[in-house]
């Protein structure tokens, strides 16, 4: 089970894409999260998976210092494994912070979409610039090898410059790099085309440091051929509203997914009176529903329309496809399934290992490369010091 704690609305930026219509200043408390997380607890699951959101939730680090422990215990008492996660824009990212992360093994989302002209969307409330706040917040993370993601999103106005951001991101220390769509945005069959050449430099990228050996994960490439690979190795990846994942408001109200909090017909219960379970069935086999337009794509099985907010958002309905998804599955599926045709072909070990070893590990291999790099790094330093 995924159980999202939206800890605040209130954000110290304003990017241009963001779907809050407004950012409320209220914060989440205590009480209401631990009330969350037994009710959830009780829901009989083995592994609770807890993300801190909303706006930004490092506005409320002292609540999330209390939670981790709490919440651990609480776990630890029911017999559940239990894991952290933070989406940040990483503004009030400090090293004091950091330290608790890494003690308590939280995984860092940084929100962050490239190069300065790239990060341009990401402005603060007055308009100023967040991309070298940013771009600090990286050197952070990557200097101290802790476990991390940047997430970056793909706009109308930034896909120009994609493959030269997201390789500037691993240039500055990401090896785990997650895109998406900005499914909102009024895209063109010009931005498409920009979209499709972007990608296919990325494509490159992507082959030069796999056959490198070098370990790394690029959502745009290995979610989708996973999904070729280990077509039954999806888990709790698949979206299932309200059933393996539930969000809730500061004021502790439950909603089925993360984008759904703003939409109050949408509610399935709250703190103080528990989940209704029935509503969450219910919004689940609306959202599964069978999009009958879907049926004779060939890549229906791989797609990435199965995402109810996006559907909801776009069409208005929790299981419509919006055109934007399929142009860009459609773009994307081809040049993911040619990358990974040469790299099969050529038997490169790390994509072998990667996408048909069932025992690999994506991320804890990353964590140990980033950590070893910077150990390495950190001796050659000490080495150069003493000479």
């Amino acid at each position: 089970m995924q159980l999202t704690f939206h800890v605040t609305k209130a954000c110290n930026l304003r990017c241009r894409y963001c779907y809050y219509a407004s950012f409320p200043a209220p914060k989440m408390g205590l009480e209401t999260a631990l009330r969350a997380t037994d009710q959830t607890l009780a829901l009989g699951h083995r592994h609770l998976g807890v993300t801190f959101f909303g706006g930004e939730p490092l506005l409320c680090k002292e609540l999330i210092r209390q939670l981790v422990p709490a919440i651990k215990e609480r776990c630890g008492g029911a017999g559940v494994s239990v894991n952290f996660k933070i989406p940040t824009n990483g503004l009030l990212l400090d090293a004091a912070f950091l330290q608790f992360c890494e003690e308590h093994a939280i995984f860092l989302s940084l929100s962050m979409d490239g190069d300065e002209e790239a990060q341009s969307d990401r402005v603060a409330p007055n308009g100023d610039a967040s991309f070298q706040a940013a771009k600090k917040a990286l050197h952070l993370l990557a200097v101290r090898a802790t476990a991390f993601a940047t997430y970056s999103v793909i706009t109308p106005r930034n896909v120009s410059r994609l493959a030269q951001s997201l390789q500037a991101l691993y240039q500055w220390g990401s090896r785990i790099l997650i895109t998406a769509l900005d499914y909102s945005a009024p895209w063109t069959h010009q931005d498409l085309g920009l979209l499709q050449r972007e990608y296919e430099r990325l494509a490159e990228f992507y082959f030069t440091k796999t056959k490198a050996g070098h370990h790394f994960y690029m959502s745009a490439f290995d979610s989708k051929i996973a999904a070729h690979t280990r077509p039954d190795n999806d888990g709790d990846t698949v979206c299932r509203i309200g059933i393996n994942q539930l969000s809730v408001a500061p004021d502790g109200t439950y909603f089925p997914c993360i984008q759904f909090v703003e939409r109050s017909e949408f509610a399935v219960g709250h703190v103080s009176e528990g989940i209704d379970l029935q509503k969450c069935e219910r919004l689940f086999s609306g959202s599964i529903a069978a999009e009958p337009s879907c049926g004779s794509c060939g890549i229906a099985t791989r797609c990435s329309s199965h995402c109810a907010c996006v559907s909801l958002a776009s069409t208005g309905t929790l299981h419509g496809v919006p055109p934007i998804v399929c142009e860009h599955e459609r773009v994307l599926t081809p040049i993911a399934d040619a990358v990974a045709a040469r790299l099969y072909r050529r038997r490169v070990p790390l994509f072998i290992n990667k996408h048909y070893n069932p025992d690999y590990d994506l991320l804890r291999t990353v964590e140990a490369v980033v950590v070893n790099n910077q150990r390495e790094r950190a001796y050659e330093t000490v080495e150069s010091e003493s000479d």
